[in-house]
């Protein structure tokens, strides 16, 4: 009987609005993330580790915390993910990274109904609070900072592409700013000044573990509020 009631109270509760947008939001980021490294794959280029897996990290990780947000009913979560991925969706001149506006909207808006449904039961203490707001933006900070670090700490390279199999080789030659000619039985020559470099991907790895420590310690923190009696 026990069971058949607590069946019966789950079906009658409202469907959870605020989790569902925010869980699609942080979805959406990470399968657009992944789209945009499918497409930045298509480009032969040297560099410490590829492009697209580089983008993939940069987009992903605001959905691993929108997600967490969600799971552990923190809007400030939502919050900082939702203004990391708007901030990203503007990256890029030719415009692709505006899809990102989706997931950033959606991440925003669950952020909004995860707050009125649970609202606090109490006077919220000003000090726990301001703690999730600062830890929030310092969250936004890093996420942003480790994009930058991986996109704009960056070597110059020159490199030769040659068809072999399935998959194109790379073989990098010195780097110059004049003429070069192109080997006989090469496919293309490419001189660039952004090829990902070492300390790009360092620094940004750095920033990325600092953001889903924090995000993860302060979801876990427990709402203290002061009773209204």
């Amino acid at each position: 009987m026990l069971t058949m009631t607590s069946t019966f109270a789950a079906i009658g509760q409202p469907p959870d609005r605020g989790g569902f947008a925010a869980r699609l939001g942080a979805l959406t980021q990470v399968v657009f993330a992944g789209l945009l490294a499918v497409v930045a794959s298509f480009g032969a280029e040297p560099g410490f580790v590829p492009r697209g897996v580089v983008l993939f990290v940069i987009f992903a990780i605001p959905g691993l915390v929108g997600w967490l947000g969600v799971e552990r009913r923190r809007p400030g979560l939502l919050v900082a993910a939702g203004v990391t991925s708007f901030v990203g969706a503007f990256i890029a001149f030719s415009g692709v990274t505006l899809i990102f506006l989706i997931p950033a909207l959606l991440l925003l808006a669950g952020a909004v109904r995860v707050q009125l449904t649970d609202p606090p039961t109490g006077r919220v203490a000003i000090l726990p609070a301001l703690g999730r707001a600062v830890s929030a933006f310092a969250i936004v900070v890093m996420l942003v900072g480790a994009g930058a670090s991986a996109l704009l700490l960056t070597d110059n390279a020159c490199w030769v592409v040659y068809e072999a199999g399935t998959a194109p080789r790379i073989e990098a030659v010195p780097y110059t700013t004049g003429e070069m000619a192109v080997p006989s039985n090469a496919t293309s020559m490419s001189c660039s000044t952004g090829v990902i470099s070492v300390r790009g991907v360092g620094l940004g790895g750095l920033l990325w573990a600092g953001a889903l420590v924090l995000a993860e310690r302060s979801s876990r923190r427990r709402d203290l509020s002061v009773s209204s009696a």
